[in-house]
């Protein structure tokens, strides 16, 4: 083959590709299908800053297994203060009651292991 007919076969195939995958209209499939790895990207990025403040967390706030061993359903918000000493964070949240239409506050206590947090609801 010449060198003239692979630039006129180059320039072909660059022109198609240029219409082809760079129109207006197939733009949006392309972000389509960059959005699940961007996703995936963005997620990677939390998780990292997560576990660092988690790993945080757990240092400035010990918990032996043991003693978590020894929460139980049930336990009051003081009991489990008691054991474990006070909660990094305190979180409450609303529930509704069915019967009187009424919300009442339910306590979360958020606590970190070594290597997992828990999240113990108590009643």
């Amino acid at each position: 083959m010449t060198p003239e007919l692979w630039r006129q076969m180059i320039a072909v195939v660059r022109i198609e590709l240029t219409k082809t995958f760079f129109a207006r209209r197939s733009l949006w499939i392309y972000l389509l299908a960059l959005l699940p790895a961007s996703l995936f990207y963005i997620n990677s990025i939390y998780a990292r800053r997560e576990h660092e403040r988690l790993a945080k967390v757990a240092v400035e706030h010990p918990v032996s297994r043991a003693a978590l061993r020894n929460i139980r359903r049930g336990s009051t918000v003081e009991q489990v203060v008691q054991a474990l000493g006070e909660p990094y964070r305190k979180k409450f949240t609303r529930v509704l009651d069915g019967a009187s239409a009424s919300t009442t506050r339910t306590p979360h206590v958020l606590l970190h292991g070594r290597r997992s947090r828990f999240h113990i609801l108590l009643q």
